[in-house]
């Protein structure tokens, strides 16, 4: 009897040679098909996986490539970010310089206090993130953005004050007189304030500005004779007095320097000689204070 389990095969030759024959099991039939089907899935399958595969060591190689050229640019990122941090540091230094030449301490103080890493500093973005450093950096430029802005504006009203400062003399080549303060009066031979300071000089010598400013009155005045009143701002006015003849009129703009009389004799006067006052704030003070020789001296 036949066992139903087993499977025979046969092999006719075509020329006559003896019949082969086999016998299988069904197992092993199905292990073959099964063997069979995975060979021809894999045959169709291995191009498909190849290219795939080939696909994803290109695209491997790229993405290397992509972050060695990043490493490259965070390199040159850190570069360039210790050059501006150094010349924000180079910036913020003359700032507090510049601050404290315009009696600004405050500002001193706080630039100082918010400076970053000093000069030579090396790898600092290393230990830190790009974006937060970044960003310190940028709250650092804006700030010294704006005290520039403010030292700016300070020093343009440091300058418009020096050049309300009567600083030179009036008249050249000329020597002092009779000095503000109280002296006896050589009219009346009583003791009296003397308000500004004579200098001497030739009838028709220049009288010159001590300083940029407006003519506020030009004309005769009591005792000072043909006299002159200069508003230089601030709170300083500058009185000349006895002038000979005038060479501005009221109203008009004078700068430092710049003939606006010569020297006279009229009013109550004694002989050629300019009267010169200064006041302050509504105070006669002494010219000669705000005098400044060749060397940068006030006069004495």
């Amino acid at each position: 009897m036949r066992d139903p389990k087993l499977y025979t095969v046969l092999i006719l030759p075509h020329s006559g040679s003896r019949m082969k024959t086999f016998a299988l099991t069904r197992p092993f039939i199905i292990t073959a098909a099964l063997l069979l089907g995975l060979l021809v899935l894999g045959g169709f399958s291995f191009p498909h996986w190849y290219l795939e595969n080939r696909e994803l060591a290109s695209n491997l190689d790229a993405m290397r490539g992509h972050n060695a050229n990043l490493a490259a640019d965070l390199g040159q990122v850190d570069v360039e970010m210790t050059r501006l941090r150094r010349q924000i540091d180079h910036f913020e230094h003359q700032a507090r310089k510049f601050a404290l030449m315009a009696g600004l301490e405050n500002m001193a103080d706080e630039l100082e206090a918010s400076g970053g890493p000093g000069e030579g500093a090396e790898g600092y973005s290393e230990n830190a993130a790009v974006l937060d450093e970044l960003g310190a950096l940028t709250s650092r430029e804006e700030r010294l953005s704006r005290h520039f802005a403010a030292l700016d504006t300070a020093w343009q009203e440091r300058e418009a004050y020096l050049d309300s400062v009567p600083s030179i003399t009036p008249v050249e080549g000329a020597y002092f007189g009779s000095n503000f303060g109280y002296r006896r009066d050589p009219f009346t031979g009583k003791r009296t304030l003397h308000r500004g300071q004579d200098i001497v000089a030739n009838t028709g010598t220049p009288v010159r500005a001590p300083a940029a400013g407006r003519v506020t009155r030009a004309g005769r005045s009591g005792g000072l004779g043909i006299a002159l009143y200069v508003s230089h701002g601030s709170g300083i006015v500058s009185r000349f007095g006895h002038l000979s003849k005038l060479k501005v009129r009221a109203g008009q703009r004078v700068e430092r320097g710049e003939i606006i009389g010569y020297v006279g004799s009229t009013g109550r006067s004694m002989g050629p000689h300019l009267h010169y006052e200064i006041l302050v704030a509504g105070k006669h003070v002494d010219p000669r204070d705000f005098i400044i020789d060749e060397t940068g001296q006030p006069v004495s």
